[in-house]
Formats: C-alpha cells, structure tokens, sequence
C-alpha cells in the first residue's frame, strides 16, 4: 500500500485540501500541529478527529491509507436510537459475554481505514472484539451491555468520519457465510478427488494393449471408487437434492438431469469394477459435479454482488427518523416506530423518511431532489 503524497503530512494549507479528508478548505480553515507540522483541516470535525488519532498514537494511519478519509462535518448524528432494546433485537445477536452486531458504514475508503477501526474500537470500555472490512463496508461490534451502551463506540467511529447504517438480516448474512463456506468445503473436496481420479484414470486409459495385470487394474478402480463416492454424494448433495425436491414436485428441472447423470456415471462404474468390465467412468462423474459446482460458485457470486448493492441501497435509505413529541422535543426513532400522524423533522440533506405531507419549512423555501 502506497500513501497518497498528494494527502501525506504536510503543510495542507498550502495544497487547498484538508489533511483528513482531502476537500478544499474554506476561506479560513481550521488550523492544528499534527507531527510538528501546521495542517489545516475545512471543519472542526476533521480536525478534532485529527487530534483525535494523533492523541491515540494512530497517525500511521495518514501514512498508510491510499485515499482519502470521509468528511466528518460539524454535527455528529444522533446514536441514542441504537440502545434502544427492539433495535438491538431485530440487529444483534447474543453471545458469551455480551451482544454483537454487524452494522454499515459508507466511511471505509481503504484497508488503513480498517485498520484505524479496529484500533480504534478496541480502545472504547465495554467493546469484547471488533472486526472491519474494507471490502464490504461492514463493521462487527461485540460489546458487553453492562458496561457501555452501543452508542459509545459508535460515537466514536462517527467522529473518525465512518457513521454507521443498519445493515441487512444478522441472521440471514450469518446463514449465507455458512452457506458459503460449504461450498467451498465441497468444492475443495471435489477439486482435490478430481485431480486423484484423473491420475488414475490415465494410467487406465494408457493401456491400450491390455497389458496392465488384472489385480492392479482393479486396485486403481476400487481407489478412483474411493475418490468418487464423497465427490458424488458429499460435493454433490446439492444436485441430489435439488433432484429430490423437483421429483416430489413432480416437475423435471436441471438438478434432476445433473444428478441422474452423475449416479448413472457413477453406479455403472460400480457394476462394472464389481463384475470386471472393461471400462469405468468415475473420473467423468469426479469432473462432472466439479465444474457444475464451479459454476454454482459463479452464481453465488453474483448473488453476493445483488446483496452489496442492496446493502449499498440500505446506506441512501433512511433506517431512523427524527420525530417531534407532543411538548415539542425531538427524538431519533426506528422507521417502524413512525405512526400515521407523527410528525418527522427533516435537517437540510437528509432523506426523506416517509410518506407525508410538508407541514412547515422553517421559514425558508424547501426543495426536494426526487433522483
């Protein structure tokens, strides 16, 4: 990883661009010794973030990150929404010693900005473990509720810049980990008897005078035999059962056409080590189920790709609203909180988060952007 020498400690005030988050400064900057050096930040929001890593003993994050960090603004969001107990219910799991959540943030620039998290985030009292990931955007928080609330920890990644969105279903992206780990397990198996059962298919299909003895024909069968069965019926599970469900369906669909090719592959094969026929066919089985799992791996792929950019849709969509009470105090609330009637605050930038009718503009004239 490279720094950006564009971005790298220097005197910022006279490149025009923030020392943390690269945008261009305002006419008169924010201005604060980092390292020695005078840099200047466009808000007060970078710059005690700044201060802030600079304090920690993390300002080998500027050095290591290759882009730039978000802007983190004047006014932090409101966290206190995310100790509320339906919230933490519906998004976090209980674990030995506390809960955990998996939440979003669109912050994430690079792998320092990762790295800066977890730093970051094991610093805070109460936090178990941590995890981010520069790849997907998402953040694991493991916190004990007895000693902090959530809030704490995600005050502090809001003012480093990274505010968090609710993610998807914990539930659901747990079970697509392991559903994805699975099938690499199979695929690995399956790749692995594939290479065994092609070496032993060569030697057998070299002997093209019948020369190789009996006994040492049969023993390079009974071992392919060995390789193909966990291939066909472990790695292959997924078609076989696929086949099963359409049949009781009583419809005929891909599984079906896979899975009956492969057994009778695999089942002739048999018959013909067990009664010694001249040719065995368990390296096309082996090959076969590979590279249709190969080919579901793609798939899952693709899907994975369909749920970032539904993820990607989470962070624009609004998951809480700022409601106003009937004394007139505010407060932060899930979306599902709001009831026909309530009346919703919308701070100049934010979405929209319902349906509703524009009761007051605060004296000036609202536009909406509709994009």
């Amino acid at each position: 990883m490279v720094a950006d020498p564009a971005r790298s400690p220097a005197d910022t005030a006279a490149t025009g661009a923030c020392h943390h988050c690269g945008e261009a400064l305002p006419i008169q900057p924010h201005l604060a010794a980092q390292g020695g050096v005078t840099q200047a930040f466009c808000c007060h929001g970078c710059a005690a973030a700044a201060e802030w890593i600079a304090s920690a003993d993390l300002d080998g994050y500027y050095r290591l990150r290759s882009a730039n960090a978000a802007r983190v603004g004047e006014d932090l969001p409101d966290l206190a929404v995310w100790d509320r107990t339906d919230v933490q219910a519906e998004h976090s799991r209980q674990i030995a010693g506390g809960r955990e959540i998996t939440l979003l943030t669109d912050g994430m620039r690079c792998a320092a900005c990762a790295w800066l998290i977890d730093r970051a985030l094991a610093r805070e009292p109460g936090v178990i473990d941590c995890g981010a990931n520069a790849v997907t955007g998402r953040i694991r928080i493991a916190w004990d509720p007895a000693r902090t609330a959530l809030s704490a920890p995600l005050r502090r990644l809001a003012m480093l810049g990274y505010r968090p969105y609710l993610a998807g279903s914990e539930a659901a992206e747990r079970q697509r980990t392991r559903e994805r780990r699975r099938w690499l397990l199979r695929l690995g198996i399956a790749g692995l008897c594939m290479l065994q059962a092609m070496m032993l298919a060569e030697a057998l299909y070299l002997d093209f005078n019948s020369t190789m003895p009996v006994p040492t024909r049969d023993f390079f069968r009974w071992l392919t035999f060995l390789l193909c069965t966990p291939v066909v019926f472990y790695s292959g599970w997924p078609f076989l059962s696929g086949a099963m469900r359409e049949l009781r369906e009583r419809r005929l669909g891909m599984d079906v056409l896979i899975a009956s090719s492969t057994l009778l592959a695999y089942l002739a094969s048999l018959l013909e080590t067990i009664r010694g026929g001249p040719h065995v066919w368990y390296d096309a089985a082996v090959m076969f189920v590979f590279l249709l799992l190969a080919a579901r791996m793609l798939e899952q792929r693709a899907r994975s790709v369909a749920s970032a950019q539904v993820d990607a849709l989470a962070r624009a969509r609004p998951a809480f609203a700022t409601r106003e009470r009937a004394d007139g105090q505010r407060e932060a609330v899930p979306l599902a909180a709001l009831s026909v009637g309530d009346v919703a605050c919308v701070a100049a930038g934010e979405a929209v988060p319902a349906d509703g009718v524009l009761l007051g503009d605060g004296g000036d004239e609202a536009w909406f952007e509709e994009a």
